[in-house]
């Protein structure tokens, strides 16, 4: 399977990519850097660009996967810092959305995660960032 990552080189991105690797899949890294690695589409969640001639170079993508955004825990929650983390998940997921939807054939499954919160099971009910872990 292809399967797109944002964050790939984060922390989980990282450990994501080498099991994909291992087991057989093709990964296709979304990168800030400039860079010609085949299996690499750039993109500058910021400015709002997805580079289309990497896609449609990496052809049609089975899975993605959206681990990007800004470190929680690598520098002090100024008021700045606030904003760049929420920002850079706003506008990478807005980004992919829209990119996603305007694939010729859009992937089958998209999965999007941006903090390391956790909660239970709970059903119907509406879980917050107020709520409860476990």
């Amino acid at each position: 399977m292809k399967i797109a990552i944002t964050g790939a080189t984060g922390f989980l991105g990282r450990a994501l990519v080498a099991s994909l690797i291992e087991r057989g899949d093709t990964p296709i890294l979304f990168s800030r850097a400039q860079t010609a690695e085949r299996n690499v589409v750039r993109w500058q969640p910021s400015a709002g660009e997805v580079n289309r001639d990497d896609l449609a170079r990496v052809g049609s993508i089975d899975v993605f996967v959206h681990l990007a955004g800004a470190g929680i825990a690598d520098k002090r929650w100024t008021a700045g810092r606030k904003k760049e983390i929420l920002e850079s998940r706003t506008n990478g997921t807005a980004l992919l959305a829209k990119t996603i939807v305007g694939l010729e054939t859009p992937p089958a499954v998209v999965l999007s995660g941006s903090a390391i919160g956790y909660y239970g099971s709970k059903g119907d009910e509406v879980l917050t960032e107020a709520s409860p872990p476990g």
